[in-house]
């Protein structure tokens, strides 16, 4: 039951928007540390590949609604800032969102 809600928590922090920093920044580091220990708990638990299909579309989603901060925080947790360079799987998923980055002139999201 834990990981289900878990799998919501995640899905719905990268679903919103971007967030207006000036004017909605508590929201924005709550989600933030939200989502850490959302993370965290899954490195843990050794998790983060049995649920990387909802990683990857939970971070889809963020790069469609141009969510950097969310964005960074999903790559640097999942892996994704230290890809060995034989893990084509991951090199493919990374080509994937930077494409999906393009796509949605989500160019903060490609930095």
């Amino acid at each position: 039951l834990t990981f289900k809600i878990e799998k919501e928590i995640l899905w719905e922090i990268c679903h919103h928007q971007r967030l207006d920093l000036n004017k909605e920044q508590n929201k924005l580091l709550f989600n933030q540390e939200l989502l850490r220990e959302v993370l965290n708990h899954w490195i843990t638990k050794k998790k983060i590949d049995e649920f990387r299909e909802t990683i990857i579309e939970a971070t889809l989603r963020c790069i469609q609604n141009d969510n950097v901060k969310i964005l960074k925080i999903m790559l640097r947790h999942c892996g994704y800032d230290r890809i060995p360079n034989y893990n084509y799987q991951r090199h493919n998923e990374l080509m994937q969102f930077i494409n999906d980055s393009a796509k949605n002139a989500s160019f903060d999201c490609i930095k």
